[in-house]
């Protein structure tokens, strides 16, 4: 496997890094469709700097490393809706998710087919920082929830979190989630 790509100082131009092994730090590693993705962050321990901080995912197809896609707040914006059915749990998830400029508003769906069970979960104004494409969530977790755009298309995004769990999520402004059949109880 060949090394990362160098990247310091102007990072969107890709030029070298001084002090690589002080400066990065790995947070992430999945694979997906072939891809293996590996996040890495810029701590700007050399400079001592916080303008020389930066995360970044790359993605390596056994040739090259190529930097995840910049993505804007404002391409994000709007409502998206995941769903996704495990056979071998039983368990089907629906989730739509409204992301504004500073919060979103999450809400989720699971049946589990084999009990017979459903679960819901509602919440409205979860705060957020977006930045460089990483999404931060203000919640009671310790750390917080934090995840990545993986890869970005205008009606559909992908991401990893620091756990290289991955899911994707299309634009629905009219999303709905699936129906909870009859003689379902609420877990």
């Amino acid at each position: 496997i060949p090394t990362l790509p160098q990247v310091g100082g102007n990072h969107n131009q890709g030029v070298s890094d001084p002090n690589p092994t002080v400066n990065m730090r790995p947070f992430a590693v999945a694979y997906r469709e072939g891809q293996v993705y590996i996040g890495v962050t810029y701590t700007g321990e050399s400079s001592g700097s916080t303008n020389d901080m930066y995360s970044y995912v790359y993605s390596f197809d056994e040739v090259l490393f190529t930097r995840a896609p910049n993505v804007k707040i404002d391409d994000i914006l709007g409502t998206w809706h995941s769903h996704s059915k495990d056979e071998k749990s039983g368990t089907e998830i629906s989730e739509i998710i409204t992301q504004k400029v500073f919060s979103y508003d999450y809400d989720f769906l699971e049946l589990n087919h084999s009990e017979k069970t459903y679960s819901t979960v509602l919440d409205l104004g979860v705060k957020s920082t977006f930045s460089k494409g990483f999404i931060f969530s203000d919640t009671e977790e310790d750390p917080p929830f934090s995840y990545y755009i993986t890869s970005f298309q205008k009606d559909k995004m992908e991401f990893i979190n620091v756990d290289g769990y991955q899911w994707s999520q299309t634009r629905n402004d009219k999303a709905e989630h699936i129906a909870i059949p009859e003689g379902y109880s609420k877990k």
